[in-house]
């Protein structure tokens, strides 16, 4: 049996083997694939006009798969249609069976079918018709139901027809052609159809599709729009619902990603869909010229998206788009983000924030209609908005200004495309904006302008690709110094966009408190001024230009750096100029009362050519005038003064180029304060026309110096008279007379005091280049300052053939010189120079010379031959073309006692490029100073030179008194090289002294041995070591002069040591004259600028203060110093100091008013700088004594604490104790010093006869050295004769600086003071009376006294009616102590007799 089964299935399964065998070979044999194609074409494709071509065919048995591989489907030839053109065309159809199913149902049952490489091309005709093959065109039309398809229902159909999955690849469909206007193609690269079931077990079908490289144009949108890439999935089920889920898509107009759901309805536009698009961006050039509008950059939106009631009403959106660099036809939408809603052809949108090229930023929400018109409307938030980038947006490229705009709540709206097809674009902006960083672009020098200030504006604007309008326009600026609020009204404004380069300006407006200093800006001149106005700002087409022209009143105004009062006239300015139209000017100080009056009829500047054209008049005071131009005028000549009498101008050409002149100038001056002098009277009188002036007249009369004045010397009679009858740059007619011409009254120019007379006679004629005449200038006992300069001689004659010669005797003869040059002022000069006995001091003033014994004679003799330096070369500067040479014959220099002889002559050469210099070598006792040969290049700015140095310090007394009996050495060696502004020295400084003595510095320095080395430009202290007493001193350290050679010089770098052990010093000071001490100390002084760091340690061994003097020479000359010195600071001090000192039992005081030692506790802090220096720490004694006028004290505690805050007013703490006679007197004072307790007292505390001993009792004792015998305060008065010369005043009661210091201090209120001690009943008082003198006759004074008894105060009048009786009266008004208080008033007659 089981072999049986073993045969049965062999036997099928070799059956079926032989079968797909025979199938096979049968299949594939040609002739029956001919036969089976033929016989297909025959019975079905030949009767459509078709035909049917194969590949191959194959059929297995294995797989159930047939396979028809390349299978094209034509239509046949005819006598009209020769081409045979595929109209179907696939690479391979495999259909995949289910045999199991076929062999049970007996037909074929379709699991599978495969279509690959499907090719449809179809053509559209000149209608737009698609062409079809006959057997696709109905021979009659079939009869249609008029209803919509209902897409649930046939899907429901499909899904029990279609019972096999459906799996496309590679299949294009082509409709047209690509150059046709109607062409579309799809390249399905893959789709796969299933029958699945959905999330809802309902039925569906499921398909994938892959789309890439298609193409679609049609007839209404002549824009081909490429799909480079679709792949989604989708799911549709019977009852209509979809899904649509991850659809990528990527086009030339946009890129998508989105998620999809929705129903189909049984009618096709009931259709209802909502879609999450998680991405969309749009290409704003390829999306918008499919409505053929011009736009570019990018919009990305995000949100969901929702179908209307039907598939005809517009879908709704609601997200966020963004875009960047967005632009729609005329406007630049810039790059932002928005919350944006799209419903019924409109966006909505909120949260807009925009972001400019240029920093600007728009905060807004509106919205945007599409079609009708595309209207716009928005509110908006503007900072900081160019308005370029606004014009840009504008397609407007170009604007002579620009500024930031900055609004809130500005309401902007207009049409993308207007109505009116010439404006292209309408805007409308109204709203609160602010101008900011205004600034005009033409102007290429933008630094160094004032900004102008910030413009608040009233906005009415309306724009279109026409030009942009304001009407009624309000703006307003805040002063930022006055905050005072200007406010302008542009009345009409329009800025036209048509002309071909730029745009067009034109406004009219009126302004009032305008702060012209906005026009600084433009000017580049300092510009103030508040200003009401009328004017208009327009653009000259021809030229390009703005010009601002204006009717206007400005005050207190400065313009062009000329300050005014007020100004009224017209004006105006552009980029080339300003000019000023009939104009009236009021100069002078605001707090002047007589001020003058400037009337300006025109002024024309031109900025390129510096072309003007004035017409002026002036009266009033010269001064104000000159206040009025002080930006011009040095400083010198700012108070100059004058009573103006006439003066008229009329100038016309360039403003800097004299010889382009037409002036006429007529003017008078009177009473003329001049620099210091005073001129009687001033006449000019100029006519003169392209630079040539004729009947011209200058003249100055009775010139005095205001010394002169004031000393009373108005006896000279002085004048320089100048007439200019053919004067020009080439001709020379004039004729001058100078007489007496104080030279004093140039004093403040040369910054020092100097006096002399100048005498002039001046004639010239003829031409610049061939002149005749002569100059003779004389003056006369020169002197500057305390310096002695003799008398001066200069002649200007013509010489030898169209020559120059200038010859010069000066310092009384001292110094000969001739100067010979071209009458051309170009060409070939000479220059000789001789020195005979020349004292090269004579700067330096008289009292210097004789006390340093200054004195010097050289005999020289230099000549010199070149080009004058007027001739112009562009190959080399005039110096290069001179040479010459000299001879220093001899020279003796004398300084205090020691003279320097020249020893040799010395010969000078130059050769235009640089000076050469032999040998020069002054010696004398003292030593020599040797200069090695030298040499200095102007061309290529370099210096070679050497010296050396070797003084005998044994002759350093010869020099100065401050040098007393030495003995050494000083000698070094030093090369200098490198640039003359910035020169290298090297070398060695040696110092080798068995005795230096410094009288200020005493005791003397010993062995002293130095070495100071120079490199470049760095000196170090190597080595410095000398002995001082029974110590020594050396230091170290370096000096880096670099930073004085710098660009900008600063002070050099120090790094100092100064190291004391022991070292003795004995120093001058104030009051005790001399100060020994003896110190250990180590200090550093360093730093890179001023002040300076000096910081260390200072240890005083010994510190005495020893000279015989009294306390009353102390107080009086401590009083004096007080009174003479004058505490000065200085805003750059040289030091700044933090010194510890210590003094332990070291110092010591010897004198006839105190001995004793003190010592810091522990030390005393030096700090603050030289000019405020502040010290801190404590002072006490360790044993001291005080003389007191009559009395001896010994001081048992004295502490004086330094604090910062209270700088030089110590605390202090002081007891001490006398004894006069039997009484032991104590002393305490505490506190503050300049506010401490002052405690008397004695022991016993009284006096033999029994009485008391009260204050003034001690105070006499003090005073007179004796015991009273009686207590009473009239022993006061006895102590005062002792007291007040010891405190530096003499008697109180008659002292005159009293009474001048106070005099002085009241103004002259109080001309008498009196302060003395009185008694009463044994009771002492202090009395201060005060009394001021009105009169011979009239006299009034004040009292006021306080002590013991009480106080009284007093006021009187005295009036004196003749030598006998006079009339007072008098206030009287008595606190006394235990009385009651009167007031009393009196007035009489008071009679006087005799002495009485």
């Amino acid at each position: 049996m089981i072999k049986f089964f073993k045969r049965i299935i062999l036997f099928i399964i070799a059956t079926f083997v032989s079968m797909n065998v025979a199938v096979f070979f049968i299949l594939n044999s040609q002739t029956v694939q001919h036969a089976i194609v033929e016989y297909i074409n025959v019975n079905y494709f030949n009767k459509q006009n078709l035909d049917l071509s194969l590949g191959s065919l194959s059929l297995s048995f294995f797989t159930g798969t047939l396979n028809l591989n390349e299978v094209y489907i034509k239509e046949k030839a005819n006598e009209n249609n020769n081409s045979k053109e595929n109209f179907i065309g696939l690479n391979q159809l495999s259909v995949s069976l289910n045999l199991t199913s076929s062999y049970v149902k007996r037909s074929f049952v379709i699991r599978k079918i495969l279509l690959r490489g499907l090719n449809l091309n179809i053509k559209y005709d000149e209608n737009g018709e698609l062409i079809l093959p006959k057997y696709l065109i109905p021979k009659e039309k079939e009869q249609t139901s008029e209803g919509p398809i209902n897409i649930p229902e046939l899907v429901r159909k499909m899904m029990s027809e279609v019972q096999f999955d459906l799996e496309i690849i590679n299949i294009v469909v082509q409709l047209g052609e690509i150059n046709k206007n109607n062409y579309q193609k799809i390249s399905l690269s893959h789709a796969e159809f299933k029958k699945i079931k959905d999330k809802n077990n309902i039925p569906s079908f499921q398909t994938e599709i892959l789309l890439g490289d298609s193409a679609f144009k049609f007839p209404v949108i002549d824009k081909l729009i490429t799909l480079s890439y679709l792949r989604t999935h989708i799911i549709l089920n019977e009852k209509g619902d979809f899904n649509i889920h991850e659809l990528d898509l990527q086009s030339n107009l946009a890129n998508l990603n989105a998620n999809i759901n929705g129903n189909i309805g049984k009618k096709v536009q009931n259709t209802k869909y909502k879609a999450q698009i998680e991405m969309l961006e749009i290409d704003g050039k390829e999306a918008f010229d499919l409505l053929q509008m011009e736009s570019s950059g990018k919009v990305l939106l995000k949100g969901q998206v929702e179908s209307g009631k039907n598939l005809y009403e517009d879908p709704t959106f609601k997200g966020e788009a963004k875009w960047k660099n967005l632009t729609l036809e005329s406007f630049d939408i810039y790059s932002g983000k928005a919350d944006v809603i799209y419903v019924s052809r409109k966006i909505v949108y909120d949260k807009a924030d925009i972001k400019t090229p240029l920093e600007g930023r728009i905060h807004a929400k509106g919205e945007f209609q599409f079609y009708k018109n595309f209207y716009f409307e928005n509110i908006a938030n503007v900072e900081n908005l160019n308005f370029s980038e606004l014009l840009k947006g504008l397609k407007v490229e170009k604007t002579p200004v620009d500024f930031k705009l900055s609004s809130e709540n500005l309401k902007v709206s207009g049409y993308i495309l207007s109505s009116n097809k010439k404006k292209s674009f309408e805007l409308f902006a109204k709203g609160e904006a602010k101008a900011q960083k205004l600034y005009v672009n033409t102007f290429l020098d933008q630094v160094g302008r004032k900004p102008i200030p910030d413009i608040n504006i009233n906005l009415d604007l309306r724009a279109s690709a026409l030009g942009l309008s304001l009407t009624k326009t309000e703006g307003a600026v805040k002063n930022l110094k006055t905050f005072n609020l200007a406010k302008f009204v542009i009345d009409e404004g329009y800025i036209d966009f048509t002309p071909k380069s730029g745009v067009g300006v034109n406004f009219k407006m009126t302004g009032k408190n305008i702060d012209i200093s906005i026009a600084e800006y433009f000017l580049k001149f300092p510009t103030a001024g508040i200003a009401d106005f009328t004017g208009e700002l327009k653009l000259d087409r021809k030229t390009n230009e703005i010009e601002f022209s204006s009717q206007s009143k400005v005050y207190k105004g400065e313009i062009f750096g000329v300050q005014f009062e007020e100004f009224n006239g017209k004006w105006g300015l552009n980029t080339k100029g300003v000019w000023i139209k009939n104009a009236d000017i009021l100069v002078g100080r605001s707090e002047n009362f007589n001020k003058s009056t400037l009337n300006l009829n025109n002024f024309d500047f031109n900025f390129d050519d510096m072309h003007s054209n004035i017409n002026a008049k002036v009266n009033g005071k010269l001064n104000n005038l000159i206040y009025a131009v002080q930006y011009w005028l040095p400083q010198s000549i700012l108070d100059t003064d004058a009573d103006i009498k006439n003066f008229e101008v009329k100038q016309k050409g360039l403003f800097f180029h004299l010889s382009t002149w037409d002036l006429l100038l007529k003017s008078k001056l009177e009473n003329i304060k001049l620099l210091d002098s005073v001129i009687h009277e001033n006449i000019i009188d100029f006519n003169c026309k392209s630079g040539l002036c004729t009947d011209s007249l200058i003249s100055f009369l009775d010139i005095k110096t205001t010394e002169e004045i004031e000393s009373g010397d108005e006896d000279n009679t002085s004048f320089a008279i100048f007439e200019l009858y053919d004067l020009s740059f080439e001709n020379a007619g004039m004729r001058g007379n100078i007489f007496k011409l104080p030279l004093g009254m140039f004093a403040r120019i040369f910054e020092k005091k100097i006096s002399g007379v100048l005498n002039s006679n001046i004639q010239f004629k003829g031409k610049w280049s061939n002149l005749e005449g002569f100059a003779n200038v004389n003056a006369y006992k020169i002197s500057l300052d305390k310096s002695e300069l003799g008398d001066f001689n200069l002649q200007l004659n013509p010489y030898d053939k169209n020559k120059i010669k200038i010859d010069l005797n000066a310092f009384s003869n001292q110094l000969n010189a001739f100067y010979i040059m071209q009458q051309g002022l170009e060409g070939d000069t000479i220059l000789n120079i001789n020195l005979v006995n020349f004292n090269s001091f004579f700067l330096i003033d008289s009292e210097t010379r004789a006390k340093n014994s200054l004195f010097s004679q050289i005999n020289a003799a230099m000549r010199f031959e070149g080009i004058a330096p007027f001739t112009k070369d562009e190959n080399k500067k005039w110096y290069q073309y001179w040479k010459g040479s000299g001879k220093i014959n001899s020279a003796s220099v004398q300084v205090g006692k020691a003279i320097f002889e020249l020893a040799q002559p010395q010969n000078i050469v130059f050769d235009g490029d640089e000076i050469k210099l032999d040998v020069f070598n002054l010696g004398g006792k003292i030593g020599r100073i040797q200069f090695g040969k030298t040499n200095l290049n102007f061309t290529k700015k370099t210096i070679y030179s050497s010296l050396n140095l070797d003084f005998n310090l044994g002759n350093f007394d010869l020099l100065s008194d401050a040098f007393g009996p030495s003995e050494g050495d000083l000698s070094g060696q030093f090369s200098i090289t490198g640039s003359l502004y910035d020169p290298l020295i090297s070398g060695s400084l040696y110092i080798g002294a068995k005795t230096l003595f410094v009288k200020s510095l005493q005791p003397a320095f010993n062995n002293l041995n130095a070495e100071l080395k120079f490199k470049g430009k760095k000196l170090e202290i190597q080595n410095f070591f000398s002995e001082k007493g029974d110590g020594n001193l050396s230091a170290s350290g370096s000096i880096d002069f670099s930073p004085i050679f710098s660009e900008n010089p600063k002070y050099p770098e120090v790094t100092i040591k100064i190291v004391s052990k022991k070292a003795d010093f004995r120093l001058l000071i104030p009051i005790f004259q001399i100060a020994d001490m003896n110190v250990d100390s180590e200090l550093t002084l360093s730093g890179t600028d001023i002040p300076y760091l000096l910081t260390g340690e200072v240890n005083l061994k010994k510190l005495r203060l020893f000279k015989d003097i009294n306390c009353e020479s102390i107080s009086s000359q401590l009083f004096a110093l007080n009174n003479s010195q004058k505490v000065t600071s200085s805003h750059n001090p040289f030091l700044a100091m933090n010194v510890n000192i210590h003094a332990l039992s070291s110092f010591t005081i010897q004198s006839q008013c105190i001995r004793g030692r003190f010592s810091t506790s522990p030390l005393i802090n030096l700090n603050g700088t030289s000019s405020e220096p502040i010290i801190t720490g404590t002072i006490s004694t360790d044993s001291a004594s005080l003389i007191l006028l009559k009395s001896r004290f010994e001081v048992k505690k004295a502490e004086f604490t330094f604090i910062e805050l209270q700088k030089y007013d110590p605390n202090v703490d002081i007891f001490m104790e006398a004894r006069v006679a039997s009484e032991t007197i104590s002393v305490s004072i505490n506190g503050r010093l300049s506010k401490s307790r002052l405690e008397l007292s004695a022991s016993p505390s009284t006096l033999p006869n029994g009485d008391r001993i009260t204050q003034p009792d001690i105070i006499s004792m003090i005073s007179t050295g004796q015991v009273p015998a009686q207590s009473s305060s009239a022993n006061l008065l006895t102590a005062s004769t002792s007291l007040f010369p010891f405190i530096g005043y003499g008697n109180f009661s008659e002292n005159s600086l009293l009474n001048n210091t106070v005099s002085t201090v009241t103004g002259g209120i109080i001309d008498n003071v009196t302060v003395s001690p009185t008694t009463q009943n044994g009771q002492v008082s202090w009395r201060a009376t005060a009394s001021r003198t009105l009169s011979q006759r009239l006299n009034l004074g004040v009292s006021y006294e306080a002590g013991d008894i009480g106080t009284r105060s007093s006021a009187y009048a005295t009036f004196i009616l003749n030598d006998t009786v006079s009339i007072f009266g008098s206030y009287d008004n008595n606190a006394l102590t235990q009385q009651a208080i009167t007031t009393e008033w009196t007035t009489g007659l008071r009679f006087r007799f005799g002495s009485q």
